[in-house]
């Protein structure tokens, strides 16, 4: 009889091409690990491995194998999973995440904590992905959640608002100014001619200097602390700066602009209680009032307009 062991061996062998590297992702010994491959191979009487003295590659028989037994270990893990939260009574196993990089960096880690704190049994999988990927991995069934800053246009995905952010202008702690009289961390994309930024800014009605550019963030604010220029960045990103005192409000800016942020998630999907646990958490963090409004630091900046336009709301 085939030990379920020796599949999961095979498979995370399979994966790392590595006896040494699978062998401590799977907390056995070499020996352990070599002995259960030969046990399989000698069970079905085919060579499974092309091995010397390190693994080559899959055999035909091999490629064969890991193709049929993938379906069977998953099948089993979720089996164990389903055991033991019906023995603990509560949720276990992984949950697959995805968002835009601003939420995935500022607003995930502190939901995610949340759900470890109440449900340790849980593993979180999260990755950074650009938007039109996340929707097609979710809708594919390969990540259970993501995070976007739009609804979805496929169909097939269900969605709720996750969260809202509200943008201010923070550099260095310093004296308000008017938000014309400072230069600004741009945020934009590597391409030969970049012409739209990334934060929303309407360039065309408010003209701004540029100090420097980043294609990231966390760039941009570690730029600012620096003294290199102001940013005009989501206030849940520089919510640890403004209350360290790393980064302050040093103007208001003429318009009022702001982002939501949705979760996603296949309609037709059969969700796990860890998924739908985690789920919840996110409703919780919507639902909590976790957006706020962040002052200027010191008395207000004077407001004058250079270009005579009134502010309003602004979308990109």
């Amino acid at each position: 009889m085939v030990n379920p062991d020796w599949l999961r061996y095979f498979v995370t062998l399979a994966g790392t091409r590595n006896f040494h590297a699978a062998a401590e992702r799977l907390h056995v010994t070499h020996q352990a690990l070599s002995h259960a491959i030969g046990r399989l191979e000698a069970h079905f009487q085919v060579r499974l491995l092309d091995r010397g003295h390190r693994v080559r590659g899959l055999t035909p028989a091999g490629e064969a194998f890991l193709e049929e037994v993938r379906g069977i270990v998953s099948s089993l893990e979720n089996l164990e999973r389903r055991m033991a939260e019906l023995r603990d009574g509560t949720p276990q196993g992984p949950v697959t995440m995805a968002s835009v990089g601003f939420a995935n960096h500022y607003l995930l880690p502190e939901a995610l904590g949340r759900l470890h704190a109440e449900y340790p049994g849980i593993v979180p999988r999260i990755f950074s992905l650009p938007h039109g990927e996340i929707e097609r991995w979710v809708d594919a069934g390969e990540i259970d959640l993501g995070v976007l800053l739009a609804p979805p246009t496929r169909g097939g995905l269900a969605f709720e608002e996750f969260g809202q952010t509200r943008y201010v202008i923070v550099g260095r702690p310093a004296e308000p100014r008017a938000w014309h009289a400072w230069s600004y961390v741009v945020p934009r994309p590597f391409m030969p001619h970049p012409e739209e930024s990334l934060d929303g800014w309407p360039v065309d009605r408010f003209p701004r200097r540029v100090a420097a550019e980043a294609d990231n963030l966390e760039v941009a604010l570690k730029l600012c602390e620096a003294g290199v220029g102001v940013a005009f960045v989501p206030d849940r990103a520089v919510a640890e700066r403004l209350a360290t005192g790393a980064l302050a409000v040093v103007a208001e800016a003429p318009f009022e602009y702001g982002e939501r942020l949705y979760t996603v998630w296949r309609r037709d999907a059969r969700l796990t209680p860890a998924v739908k646990v985690a789920l919840g958490i996110l409703a919780k963090r919507r639902d909590s009032g976790q957006n706020h409004m962040v002052p200027l630091v010191g008395p207000s900046a004077p407001g004058d307009n250079p270009t005579g336009s009134a502010g309003g709301e602004c979308s990109r």
